[in-house]
Protein backbone atom coordinates (compact mmCIF):
# COMPACT_ATOMS: atom_id res chain seq x y z
CA UNK A 1 0.00 0.00 0.00
CA UNK A 2 1.22 3.51 -0.74
CA UNK A 3 2.45 5.27 2.36
CA UNK A 4 3.30 2.03 4.14
CA UNK A 5 6.93 1.18 4.88
CA UNK A 6 8.31 -1.84 3.05
CA UNK A 7 11.25 -4.08 3.81
CA UNK A 8 14.39 -3.54 1.75
CA UNK A 9 17.68 -5.35 1.56
CA UNK A 10 21.15 -4.38 0.41
CA UNK A 11 22.49 -6.28 -2.59
CA UNK A 12 26.07 -7.55 -2.88
CA UNK A 13 26.78 -4.67 -5.28
CA UNK A 14 25.46 -2.03 -2.88
CA UNK A 15 22.02 -1.43 -4.36
CA UNK A 16 18.90 -1.16 -2.23
CA UNK A 17 16.43 -3.86 -3.32
CA UNK A 18 12.67 -3.82 -2.78
CA UNK A 19 10.82 -7.01 -3.66
CA UNK A 20 7.12 -6.53 -4.36
CA UNK A 21 4.60 -6.78 -7.15
CA UNK A 22 4.57 -3.36 -8.75
CA UNK A 23 1.40 -1.80 -10.08
CA UNK A 24 0.85 1.92 -9.73
CA UNK A 25 2.79 3.29 -6.79
CA UNK A 26 4.59 6.31 -5.51
CA UNK A 27 7.95 5.49 -3.97
CA UNK A 28 9.51 7.76 -1.36
CA UNK A 29 12.96 6.98 -0.03
CA UNK A 30 14.41 8.72 2.99
CA UNK A 31 17.79 8.37 4.65
CA UNK A 32 18.48 9.53 8.19
CA UNK A 33 21.02 12.32 8.42
CA UNK A 34 22.62 14.38 11.08
CA UNK A 35 24.94 17.32 11.45
CA UNK A 36 28.38 16.29 12.68
CA UNK A 37 31.34 18.18 14.11
CA UNK A 38 34.75 17.58 12.53
CA UNK A 39 37.40 18.86 14.99
CA UNK A 40 40.60 20.50 13.86
CA UNK A 41 43.68 18.37 14.61
CA UNK A 42 45.32 19.64 17.78
CA UNK A 43 42.41 21.85 18.84
CA UNK A 44 39.19 19.96 19.70
CA UNK A 45 37.47 23.27 20.59
CA UNK A 46 37.58 24.36 16.92
CA UNK A 47 35.57 22.40 14.38
CA UNK A 48 33.69 22.43 11.09
CA UNK A 49 30.03 21.44 10.79
CA UNK A 50 29.13 18.89 8.15
CA UNK A 51 25.78 17.81 6.71
CA UNK A 52 26.83 14.31 5.66
CA UNK A 53 29.90 14.93 3.48
CA UNK A 54 28.99 18.59 2.80
CA UNK A 55 30.84 21.33 4.70
CA UNK A 56 28.47 24.00 6.03
CA UNK A 57 29.43 27.66 5.96
CA UNK A 58 28.20 30.18 8.52
CA UNK A 59 27.16 33.46 6.94
CA UNK A 60 29.12 35.57 9.41
CA UNK A 61 32.15 37.85 9.28
CA UNK A 62 33.75 36.32 12.39
CA UNK A 63 34.13 32.75 13.65
CA UNK A 64 30.92 31.89 15.53
CA UNK A 65 31.05 30.53 19.07
CA UNK A 66 28.70 27.68 19.97
CA UNK A 67 27.68 26.61 23.45
CA UNK A 68 26.66 23.18 24.71
CA UNK A 69 23.02 24.23 24.26
CA UNK A 70 23.44 25.44 20.64
CA UNK A 71 21.03 23.62 18.34
CA UNK A 72 21.24 23.41 14.56
CA UNK A 73 17.73 23.75 13.11
CA UNK A 74 16.89 22.79 9.51
CA UNK A 75 15.35 25.47 7.30
CA UNK A 76 14.08 22.66 5.06
CA UNK A 77 15.10 19.07 4.44
CA UNK A 78 16.78 17.69 1.33
CA UNK A 79 14.22 17.05 -1.35
CA UNK A 80 14.32 15.36 -4.71
CA UNK A 81 12.41 17.77 -6.95
CA UNK A 82 10.69 16.70 -10.18
CA UNK A 83 12.87 13.59 -10.48
CA UNK A 84 16.16 15.36 -11.02
CA UNK A 85 17.19 18.22 -8.69
CA UNK A 86 18.35 18.08 -5.08
CA UNK A 87 17.58 21.02 -2.84
CA UNK A 88 20.44 21.46 -0.41
CA UNK A 89 19.78 21.76 3.28
CA UNK A 90 20.01 25.19 4.84
CA UNK A 91 20.15 25.55 8.61
CA UNK A 92 20.19 28.10 11.40
CA UNK A 93 22.18 27.89 14.63
CA UNK A 94 22.03 29.99 17.79
CA UNK A 95 25.52 31.25 18.68
CA UNK A 96 26.77 33.51 21.45
CA UNK A 97 26.58 36.33 18.86
CA UNK A 98 22.96 35.51 17.88
CA UNK A 99 21.34 33.39 15.18
CA UNK A 100 23.52 32.53 12.18
CA UNK A 101 22.45 31.03 8.86
CA UNK A 102 24.31 27.92 7.62
CA UNK A 103 24.41 26.72 4.04
CA UNK A 104 26.58 24.40 1.97
CA UNK A 105 29.99 25.90 1.28
CA UNK A 106 29.62 25.28 -2.46
CA UNK A 107 26.63 27.69 -2.53
CA UNK A 108 28.53 30.63 -1.01
CA UNK A 109 29.32 33.46 -3.42
CA UNK A 110 30.21 37.09 -2.76
CA UNK A 111 29.33 37.03 0.95
CA UNK A 112 31.21 36.84 4.24
CA UNK A 113 31.45 33.33 5.64
CA UNK A 114 33.28 31.09 8.09
CA UNK A 115 33.68 27.33 7.97
CA UNK A 116 35.15 26.91 11.45
CA UNK A 117 33.39 27.33 14.78
CA UNK A 118 34.67 27.30 18.33
CA UNK A 119 33.14 26.28 21.61
CA UNK A 120 33.70 27.34 25.20
CA UNK A 121 33.64 23.83 26.63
Amino acid sequence: MDGAPVAASLSKTGFLEIAREWKTATVSVSFPKRITREPLPGDPRRFALLDGPVVLAALAATEPELTASSVVTPRYEHQYVEGRDWQSGHFAVRTTQGAVELKPLYEVADENYCVYFHSRE
